[in-house]
């Protein structure tokens, strides 16, 4: 299963891709991978250079039925002068990837 957090670093970013629901905006995507009997993956893509890196093991705890990811603060730089304290992400995922489902 892979779930799919967006970013948003800029502050400034144009209406989001979603219909209806333009103040989902984001320029970085975290996206987590769990498959069962291995340890859970994650990895930061960056929307403007299209970019993406592999977040470090551990940075993913799963504990029932709570996910929690760690982002390395340098890896978020914004482009545009925001702190880290000022990144918005969702509290709930982008999307919900079950590849049980093909």
């Amino acid at each position: 299963m892979t779930y799919v957090f967006g970013i948003d670093r800029n502050g400034k970013l144009p209406a989001g891709p979603f219909p209806g629901r333009p103040d989902i905006r984001f320029d970085a995507l975290v996206l987590v991978t769990l498959t069962p009997d291995k340890a859970p993956t994650a990895s930061l893509t960056d929307l403007t250079t299209n970019t993406s890196t592999s977040l470090p093991s551990g940075s993913v705890l799963v504990r029932g039925q709570v996910l929690a990811v760690n982002v390395p603060a340098e890896k978020l730089r914004s482009m545009l002068g925001l702190t880290s304290v000022n990144y918005v992400a969702g509290r709930r995922p982008l999307a919900i990837i079950d590849s049980t489902l093909q």
